[in-house]
């Protein structure tokens, strides 16, 4: 059960980010404390650098998703003008927050010796989780390797994940010719992005090499290596001092064509398995001695035509990615699910560091080899397969579902508490594998653009409606306070039953009072008004709304209760003071 652990609201994750007051380019006070309660990228910079404009044109990139993602670009422009910073930003296009840091007063805050070009993301609670001062400009596209690590960061979309691997062609090494990767359709490959000099690609070759031959030779999937830097002669050299000279084909990438079309800008080894109809069936980025080498064997044998063996985790959670490789069905009908993004609809909201939301939105939260808040595991992101199937599934946890009824399983998170409206009998066909794969390809993609669209089933059905009146002799103070709130001069009005649901039984004669209304006190702020709310403030209707849900019902509360865990946009003032009151560590010997 999603019981929440005990501890504090929201759990520390990294050093808080210090307090800092300034100047804003159009001369009035700024705080930092004012971009609290969301995602927040910091980027110092000075706009006279070349670099700096490399990096505009990444933050370029990814501005327009700002509001539908919840989060904010904040500049601190170094060792420049006022005049010519704003020139700056008009040109690059950004519009954001600036201040003006002439002297880098914030950036002494963090870096004991400030960089001239620097970017730091806090998470909603004013964690600083992530940071660097490198920006690669000596690179053939350096804004889409930038891109994609602000992009990792704020859980916006990675590009590159391909469902065909798409065609290229690039001149072999040791002037052979041409190679096409068409050439080899209906056979198997490894497509593995590498830099001779890397030890992670070093490990992944010496597995390949003793895996390999293991695999039968008719079916053994070609090797095909991508270099991304290096002379022909260094690179043969070191694959052979290293005893891994094992590629059937390596080719050059000297102008980035075939790494833009993959996505691998950043970090490698990137490897790729592609089937013989050219499907990109798994793609791998780094090399983890704890988890690639037995995902890579059961991936391996099912490109080969093996039956895959099961090499799931004895001792804690496997992730979706063991599963898939003998479920793909299930997986691809999965990835149609609210389920798979469950954990990026808490970082929009800035609630991914709490724990009691945590809980209910990844694999085995707080059990041992499951998600952690402090070290956190992308394998076991999201409601993934072992949430409802168990630990390894059937295969280890035979006894997490009794009699194919999982019912159980889905109100352990699906409660009263969290989610409004919840019927097992009309939920599940929306996360059920059976259901979802009859779809076709057309229903398949208007299931996934109705996903998170306000719906009007959340409140109690078959209840007849009285009118608010009925309400006021019993709620007075609740009644005077709505009645002066525009919800109420609203066209049709939006009453006490709009939120709480028809009132017919509740002020029936000699009826029960309590359970014949939907009651909103006791209820998860960010989760079920959000839900109740969003049926009639949707995205389209008004933009970002779900995101300011505190102010938005304080404005209109007419209750003394408080809601529970309202987090959408700002975090708890004990938080912030924390923030504020923190001697950051830097002030005494730098990160």
């Amino acid at each position: 059960a999603p019981a929440s652990p005990a501890g504090p609201v929201s759990e520390r994750r990294g050093v808080p980010v210090p307090a800092f007051e300034g100047t804003a380019l159009d001369g009035s006070p700024l705080s930092i404390t004012k971009f609290l309660g969301k995602r927040t990228l910091l980027w110092g910079f000075n706009p006279e650098l070349p670099g700096a404009r490399t990096i505009a044109r990444s933050l370029a990139a990814i501005a327009p998703e700002r509001v539908t993602a919840n989060f904010q670009v904040v500049g601190f422009a170094q060792g420049s003008s006022a005049e010519t910073t704003s020139a700056f930003l008009k040109d690059a296009g950004l519009e954001f927050p600036v201040f003006l840091d002439a002297t880098g007063a914030f950036a002494t805050k963090i870096y004991r010796q400030p960089p001239p070009l620097w970017a730091i993301f806090i998470d909603a609670d004013g964690n600083m989780i992530s940071e660097t001062t490198y920006f690669p400009t000596d690179v053939p596209a350096p804004e889409k390797v930038t891109e994609q690590s602000f992009r990792q960061w704020l859980r916006i979309g990675l590009p590159g994940e391909l469902p065909l691997a798409p065609e290229f062609s690039a001149q072999k090494f040791d002037g052979a010719g041409e190679f096409k990767l068409s050439s080899l359709r209906g056979k198997p490959v490894i497509l593995m992005f590498f830099l001779y000099t890397c030890p992670h690609c070093h490990d992944a070759l010496k597995f390949l090499r003793d895996e390999l031959p293991k695999l039968a030779a008719g079916k053994r999937p070609k090797l095909i290596g991508v270099s991304i830097q290096g002379s022909e002669l260094s690179v043969r050299e070191e694959l052979k001092s290293q005893g891994i000279d094992l590629f059937d084909t390596i080719v050059r990438d000297d102008d980035v064509a075939i790494r833009n079309k993959y996505g691998a800008l950043q970090g490698v080894p990137v490897i790729l398995l592609i089937d013989g109809q050219g499907r990109i069936t798994a793609r791998t980025q780094g090399w983890r001695a704890d988890r690639d080498p037995p995902l890579a064997r059961m991936r391996l044998a099912k490109l080969a035509g093996q039956t895959p063996p099961m090499l799931l985790s004895q001792s804690g959670y496997s992730g979706n990615d063991f599963c898939t490789v003998c479920h793909e069905s299930e997986a691809a009908t999965f990835e149609l699910t609210q389920h798979a993004t469950a954990l990026t609809t808490l970082a929009k909201h800035g609630a991914d560091g709490r724990s009691e939301c945590v809980t209910c939105h990844v694999v085995g939260y707080g059990k041992p080899g499951g998600y952690a808040i402090a070290k956190p595991e992308p394998a076991l992101e999201n409601v993934g397969c072992e949430t409802c199937h168990g630990r390894g599934g059937p295969h280890l946890s035979p006894e997490h579902v009794v009699a194919e009824n999982y019912e159980p399983v889905c109100a352990t998170c699906h409660t009263s508490e969290h989610s409004l409206g919840f019927k097992y009998a009309s939920f599940l066909p929306r996360v059920s594998h059976a259901s979802l794969a009859k779809l076709s390809p057309e229903d398949k993609q208007a299931y996934i653009a109705a996903r998170g669209k306000p719906r009007n089933d959340l409140l109690p059905e078959n209840v007849a409606k009285v009118g608010s009146e009925a309400c006021a002799s019993c709620h007075a103070q609740e009644f005077a306070k709505w009645k002066a709130h525009p919800h109420a001069k609203h066209s049709p009005e939006i009453g006490c039953e709009s939120c709480h649901g028809g009132g017919a039984d509740h002020v029936a004669e000699g009826a029960v009072r309590k359970g014949t209304i939907m009651s909103l006190a006791d209820k998860c702020g960010s989760c079920a008004m959000t839900q109740l709310c969003g049926s009639c403030h949707s995205e389209e209707r008004e933009p970002g709304f779900q995101f300011h849900m505190r102010e938005k019902i304080e404005h209109q509360r007419h209750s003394d209760k408080p809601l529970q865990g309202l987090v959408s946009n700002a975090p708890p003032k004990a938080s912030v003071a924390a923030v504020l009151d923190s001697v950051f560590s830097a002030a005494a010997g730098g990160r």
